[in-house]
């Protein structure tokens, strides 16, 4: 009991010293005084904040980010996308700006281009330019998948309507039969089917596999 007594002084004692030594000083939480020396302070540290997001909110967030980031993109639809038909692009460009007559002879040999409609090209080789840029350098800087199939759903758009273009004149000139296409006829042709397959198996997602590690898949292109 002694040995109690003893330590409940000796407590008291160092609670004492404690008050009174000036190194301690209590704080006043309660005291309305706004200059208060000892005044409890809230630190303004960003370090020292409390994240007022939900957990659940920034987890599910990510788990968005992750789904939607650039898987690893099988290498035919790479080589059509990045490189196949960026180049035909800017070559069929080049042809509109420079060569018209070349490029409407490739839809029917009874086509030919006037001087006065050759604002009409030259605007036409801009947009082919803009395919261009958006193929080789768009999706090369691209890391969200839903941009890719953006700009993949834009082309395909536009190959159907360059397609039923091409197929009205085909149609006009009596030239639907395919036993009597021209080496010209075939290349305007497969170079809309094919492609067009192509970029449709994309949009569906066929060989492309549910990204789950990140940008590791994007760093595989």
């Amino acid at each position: 009991m002694h040995g109690l007594v003893a330590l409940a002084h000796t407590v008291y004692a160092a609670l004492g010293a404690l008050h009174s030594d000036p190194r301690f000083p209590t704080l006043d939480l309660a005291s309305p005084s706004a200059t208060a020396p000892h005044r409890l302070q809230l630190s303004s540290s960003p370090t020292d904040c409390i994240p007022t997001e939900p957990l659940h909110r920034r987890l599910r967030d990510r788990e968005r980010t992750m789904a939607h980031a650039l898987p690893h993109i099988p290498l035919a639809y790479r080589l059509l996308l990045l490189y196949v038909e960026p180049v035909m692009a800017f070559n069929g460009a080049l042809l509109l700006l420079f060569k018209p007559d070349v490029f409407l002879n490739t839809f029917s040999p009874d086509l030919r281009s006037s001087p006065d409609s050759q604002i009409v090209y030259d605007q036409l080789g801009a947009t082919y330019i803009l395919f261009a840029f958006n193929q080789a350098i768009v999706l090369r800087v691209a890391r969200d998948l839903r941009v890719w199939k953006a700009i993949v759903l834009g082309i395909l758009i536009c190959d159907a309507v360059h397609f039923w273009a091409g197929w009205k004149v085909m149609i006009q000139d009596g030239n639907t039969n395919p036993i009597g296409w021209r080496p010209e006829d075939w290349v305007a042709v497969l170079s809309l089917i094919i492609p067009g397959s192509l970029r449709l198996a994309f949009l569906l997602g066929v060989g492309i596999k549910p990204n789950t590690g990140g940008e590791k898949g994007a760093s595989k292109r």
